[in-house]
């Protein structure tokens, strides 16, 4: 049995933050699940649950309405800030496993293909820049088309 910490240490630390990460990886969880929203006009993932701001952080609103910039500024709680996917992946290194799970209600086959191909763009750097290998990731979506075409280009990887 693998225990997963959701949003991570989320229980004690603002959810789908650095410091949840790392107390998470402390509390020796074999993995980290996140939240990822993608960012239409960075075509990054934000780490964050909700597509609205309102109710876990200090902003407002959709957060596809700020900049990546503006993002970075926003406050979760305990001086904590919104991470972008590659940020949440530098922190964790490889040291656990991570799901990622993708918030998305897209099934226009467009703009499937840009996040699945963000999303696999993101986790190839994270494999060249620190201590992961495919194994180390699963991907999860109550999306069923965007694990469909996730699987269909990419095989190789864990889906939930």
């Amino acid at each position: 049995m693998k225990i997963f910490a959701h949003r991570g240490a989320s229980g004690q630390f603002p959810e789908n933050s650095r410091l949840a990460f790392e107390n998470a990886i402390k509390q020796e969880a074999d993995g980290i699940e996140l939240d990822v929203q993608f960012h239409q006009e960075s075509g990054q993932f934000i780490v964050l649950h909700d597509q609205y701001l309102d109710e876990a952080t200090s902003g407002t609103g959709d957060f596809n309405q700020y900049s990546l910039n503006e993002l970075a500024k926003i406050r979760l709680g305990q001086g904590q800030t919104l991470l972008t996917l590659n940020e949440a992946l530098a922190c964790i290194n490889g040291r656990v496993l991570v799901n990622i799970e993708v918030k998305s209600t897209e099934t226009e086959p467009t703009k499937l293909t840009s996040i699945c191909y963000a999303l696999h763009a993101s986790i190839q750097e994270a494999m060249v820049n620190y201590a992961f290998t495919e194994a180390h990731f699963i991907i999860s979506s109550f999306n069923h088309s965007l694990l469909s075409f996730f699987h269909e280009v990419y095989p190789d990887y864990a889906l939930a």
